[in-house]
């Protein structure tokens, strides 16, 4: 809530408190007037005041009601954002607002507002309100406000007119109101443009006039009334042309009457003297100066500007005068002395006497110099006699050439040149004659340190002499390069940058055999190393390698040919033993990757090419025979058992147990029982406690017996049944298998029986174990084989395990033992 204000005027008169009223007039009814006195005041006002309390709170009321009609109050409900005193910022209590606001009726108060109307406007004011949709309507209000809804474009169906206001919900009152202020945007517009108009037209008005007014003043050339034009052109928003061209010309005439007034004052002092002082010259410039920066001409600032040229040209010929004696410049002492002549300055002056002077003594300098240019043979001169400069840039002096140069140097330096060409060829044959006593002392590091000082110096460059040292000097140097290339190449081996190296030092005429016989031997090394490498062939790499090491050449090249070799050598030693054994195929692939890698070609790498190219199952067979050739029994039987793979891979479906050809029918094998011949059909090749009722395999009379024995021996081996001395049996069976061949698939369709669905874990145990015994002992026969390796194959026990097809495959290599284990050798085993 906001702040509330208290006016506490009168505050303890309204609240203390009041005597009775029959107190207050029995008191005043007293006949002493001191006593009345003390009432007299409060009883008239009690008189007065007889108001009920109901009349005051209607008064209240109604003065509460007339200050809110005067103001439009906005009723606030506050909301506490939590239960902690916090701010709403940091905590917010989203359910606790909820409540408070459905508790307090604020919701039932939108949704009373929102089914009412509350918006109210009488006919009078909403057609004063929105009027500016339709500023033609005319008639009665009430028709006026059934127009305008008419012509609004927008959706004021629910808007009702009454008989004395208009009525409307919030929608209406936001679309209508966006209707409203469109159009009180357009109305601004056009309104805010007409009054800019005529504030313009305003505006150009008074303008026009100072513009006629400035004219009126410049055609006039009146500094008083250009002024006056000008102080009220100072009032305009901004300035014309007019403005500017009058101030001008104003600025103009000022200057014009002030120049000329000091012109007059000046020239009397200026005339009949040629060389007026500082001063008077200072003024004069100044007032040129001013002249031309208003580009001002008239008659006195005309003879003005002239005569301020003259005595500055008289000035200007004297310090050429003295600048040129100084430089001893010939070329400007003959301009300053025509300049000096033709401005009035007499040949008897300081000034003119010394540059005559100095001209006289450089034309004995140019005697001097044109000398020295001679012995320097300098151009366009041709070379002085006794200078003689070969092609290569070496010269040959006569003494008298020396002697000459150095007499006339003397001569010059005594005379002291002071012209600017003078003191070049001193300079020049200064330097000459220094170069000339360090090429007589071969000292060409200081001729060459003259040569570099010298383009910091002002000679003449085109000295025929200082071009041919410079050859020299660059000669000497492109020798001792040429020799340090030849070295460095050499030493490197490098037989591109040799070849160069000794390509120019053949142009320079430099002895160079010994590095052209280097360079023949790289040249035939690296030949003999890349086609060794290119044709791989192990001679030509020997030798490309052993010529190089003969004078220690060591390129990549070489290390490229050294690597081939050796890799070509190792693999000749590793290749035909291979060839003969034909080992697994990652080890032949790798050796074959290493000869492909290599590019190395040979009747056995084209064998090992073949035997890769092979199918898994032809190189198994080739391993195998290589096997056999070799003697390898244990790897006879790997690729044995690898061959069998391959081929139960593509036949593996047609070797199941229950297909073997020497099996007996279910119904064969349950026929020599009466009762529980189906279940005997079912588990003919399943494990039982019972005794057979037949072999399982067809077998004469005297064979089923022992078929039927070996089974009750099986039993008692296992501990199927309870059978003393159960090693005996087990020899019992080995026997009959390695002496009747018949017996052996008989033996081995047994044992899988009972081994198939055993429920008893030691009696499996067992049943493995004599089977690892029968396996040892005799092989089964080429019409069992296959059936039984599949069994093999696929039963769990031996598959976790491959000991038994292993041993099967070695038994059948073999051929069976010559005799049984005996009890105790099984009973250990």
């Amino acid at each position: 809530a906001g702040d509330v204000s208290y006016d506490v005027k009168g505050f303890f008169d309204k609240n203390k408190d009041e005597m009775y009223l029959d107190l207050v007039k029995v008191i005043y009814s007293s006949k002493n007037p001191r006593i009345k006195g003390l009432v007299a005041q409060d009883a008239e006002q009690r008189e007065r005041k007889k108001v009920s309390l109901s009349g005051q709170f209607r008064e209240q009321l109604t003065a509460l009601m007339t200050t809110i009609n005067q103001t439009e109050p906005h009723y606030i409900r506050c909301v506490k954002p939590n239960g902690h005193k916090a701010p709403s910022a940091t905590e917010f209590d989203t359910p606790m607002c909820m409540r408070q606001l459905r508790y307090a009726g604020v919701f039932e108060a939108v949704n009373i507002r929102r089914n009412g109307y509350p918006f109210r406007y009488t006919h009078k004011r909403f057609a004063k309100r929105f009027r500016c949709l339709n500023p033609k309507l005319t008639g009665s209000d009430a028709a006026a406000c059934k127009k305008l809804l008419e012509s609004m474009n927008t959706d004021v169906k629910d808007v009702q007119i009454g008989a004395s206001m208009v009525l409307y919900k919030a929608p209406e009152q936001r679309r209508m109101d966006l209707l409203r202020n469109v159009a009180i945007r357009k109305l601004m517009i056009r309104s805010q443009a007409l009054f800019r108009r005529f504030r313009m037209k305003l505006q150009y008005d008074a303008m026009n006039a100072i513009r006629h007014q400035l004219r009126s003043a410049m055609q006039a050339r009146s500094i008083e009334q250009l002024g006056a034009a000008l102080e009220k052109s100072d009032d305009m928003p901004f300035q014309i042309k007019e403005s500017y061209e009058a101030r001008d010309l104003k600025h103009y005439l000022e200057e014009e009457v002030r120049l000329n007034a000091l012109l007059k004052e000046i020239f009397p002092q200026l005339d009949g003297v040629p060389d007026p002082s500082e001063n008077l010259r200072q003024r004069l410039t100044r007032i040129v100066e001013d002249a031309d920066k208003v580009n001002l001409q008239n008659d006195f600032i005309t003879k003005g500007r002239d005569l301020l040229n003259t005595i500055n040209m008289r000035i200007e010929a004297r310090e050429e005068m003295a600048e040129g004696v100084k430089n001893s410049d010939e070329e400007m002492l003959h301009e300053a002395l025509a300049k000096g002549k033709k401005y009035g300055i007499g040949m008897d002056e300081p000034a003119a006497k010394a540059a005559q002077a100095e001209l006289d003594r450089i034309a004995k300098e140019k005697v001097i110099i044109e000398q020295l240019s001679t012995y320097l043979s300098l151009p366009p001169k041709s070379l002085c006699a006794g200078v003689v400069i070969d092609p290569k840039g070496a010269l040959t002096l006569t003494p008298q050439a020396s002697s000459s140069l150095t007499d006339t140097l003397r001569s010059a330096k005594s005379f002291n040149c002071k012209t600017h060409e003078g003191k070049i060829i001193v300079t020049t044959a200064e330097l000459i004659e220094s170069i000339r006593s360090f090429i007589q002392q071969d000292k060409w590091d200081s001729v060459n340190q003259q040569l570099i000082a010298a383009k910091q110096m002002n000679i003449r460059s085109d000295a025929p002499e200082l071009a041919a040292a410079q050859a020299q000097v660059i000669l000497r140097a492109k020798i001792e390069q040429v020799q340090q290339d030849l070295d460095t190449a050499a030493a490197d081996f490098d037989y591109h940058s040799l070849s160069v190296a000794i390509e120019t030092g053949q142009g320079l005429e430099m002895d160079v055999q010994w590095y052209q016989d280097l360079y023949t031997a790289i040249v035939t090394a690296y030949t003999m190393c890349t086609e060794a490498i290119a044709a791989v062939d192990l001679q030509q790499l020997t030798d490309a390698v052993a010529y190089a090491e003969s004078f220690n050449y060591e390129k990549e090249e070489v290390i490229q040919a050294r690597q081939l070799r050796d890799t070509v050598a190792q693999i000749e030693h590793e290749l035909q033993p291979m060839i003969v054994k034909i080992p697994e195929r990652p080890e032949l692939e790798a050796l074959h990757k290493r000869i492909k890698a290599v590019n190395y070609v040979t009747d056995a790498t084209r064998k090992l090419d073949a035997l890769v190219a092979l199918s898994d199952e032809e190189l198994c067979q080739k391993q195998f025979d290589a096997a056999v050739a070799e003697g390898n029994n244990e790897r006879i039987v790997q690729k044995k058992i690898q061959l069998k793979d391959f081929f139960f891979a593509k036949n593996g479906t047609d070797f199941p147990i229950s297909a073997c050809p020497l099996l007996k029918t279910p119904n064969d094998y349950a026929k020599p029982k009466t009762f529980g011949k189906s279940k005997l059909k079912k588990t003919m090749l399943q494990w039982t406690k019972s005794s057979i009722p037949t072999s399982l395999t067809q077998l004469d009379k005297l064979a089923e017996k022992e078929a039927k024995i070996v089974h009750k021996n099986l039993l008692g081996f296992m501990g199927d049944k309870q059978i003393s001395f159960p090693s005996m049996l087990a020899k019992e069976i080995l026997d009959k298998g390695l002496i009747n061949d018949k017996m052996r698939d008989e033996i081995y369709l047994l044992i899988i029986k009972q081994l198939t669905q055993n429920p008893n874990p030691e009696s499996l145990k067992k049943g493995w174990r004599v089977l690892m015994l029968c396996l040892q002992t005799f092989p089964p026969t080429e019409r069992f084989e296959n059936y039984l390796e599949i069994w093999l194959r696929n039963t769990p026990e031996s598959k976790a395990d491959d000991k038994y097809l292993k041993q099967m495959h070695a038994t059948i290599f073999k051929g069976p033992a010559k005799s049984t284990p005996s009890a105790e050798e099984i009973d250990r085993m």
